[in-house]
Order: structure tokens, then C-alpha cells, then sequence
């Protein structure tokens, strides 16, 4: 009967081991997560923060007035990398119009994301309390 209770106590033990393992490795799995959604959460605020920005430099933009001579108006340039490109007006506005669609594209696709790194983060956490629950 010393045998066996020692025998039993020895694989409480094991149990207990692996239990902490399973534990570590779920920690683990829910901090990659929480990593990976605060990164998404960046790059959210940036896209909506550059989506923004070009929204409001086209409506800035739309009140300068346009001769009625036909002609292009006042000169405008559109940032390339770190120089300054001389561009019509119509260009300028395709432009922004553009990046603001990618913008709104792009937020819309992080947030789905964001959604889902959230759940997952949720169930990591429920799984980890579960497991200190049960041991």
C-alpha cells in the first residue's frame, strides 16, 4: 500500500509537469497573439491616420479655383519619395482618390483582422484559466 501511494504521488507529479508545459506553451501562444494584434492595431490607427490626410488635402485642394480660360491653374505637385513631382490637377486628385480607397481597403481589411486576433486572444485566455481551474 506504500508502494502504490508512492507510485500515485510519482505520477501526480507528471501530471502536474506537463500541466505546467501545456500551461508555458499557452502563455506563449496568447502573447504571440497579443503581439500580432497590437501590431494591427498600428497599422489600423496609421491607415486611417494617412486616409484622413489625404482626404483632407483633397478638400483643401478642391477650393482652389480653376481659371475659366481652360488653363491648368495654379502649379501642383504630388510627393514622391522625398522629391516633389510637378503634376495636372486631375492627376493630383485621381491620385489621392486612390490612395484613399486603398486606405479604406486596407483599414477594412485590418480591422477583420484585429476581430479575429481579439477572439483568439479571448480563447487563449479562457483555455489558460481553465487549465489553472482544473490542476
Amino acid at each position: 500500500s506504500a508502494s502504490s501511494a508512492a507510485s500515485s504521488a510519482g505520477g501526480g507529479g507528471l501530471v502536474d509537469a506537463s500541466a505546467r508545459k501545456e500551461l508555458a506553451d499557452l502563455r506563449e501562444q496568447f502573447e504571440s497573439t497579443r503581439r500580432e494584434y497590437q501590431k494591427v492595431q498600428l497599422e489600423l490607427a496609421q491607415r486611417q491616420h494617412e486616409q484622413k490626410r489625404n482626404g483632407l488635402t483633397k478638400s483643401e485642394l478642391e477650393e482652389v479655383p480653376v481659371p475659366e480660360g481652360g488653363g491648368d491653374g495654379p502649379k501642383m505637385y504630388r510627393s514622391v519619395g522625398k522629391m516633389f513631382l510637378l503634376t495636372k490637377r486631375e492627376d493630383v486628385f485621381r491620385h489621392l482618390d486612390e490612395a484613399v480607397a486603398d486606405d479604406e481597403k486596407r483599414a477594412e481589411e485590418l480591422g477583420g483582422k484585429a476581430e479575429f486576433l481579439e477572439r483568439r486572444m479571448k480563447s487563449q485566455q479562457q483555455n489558460i484559466q481553465e487549465l489553472i481551474r482544473s490542476n
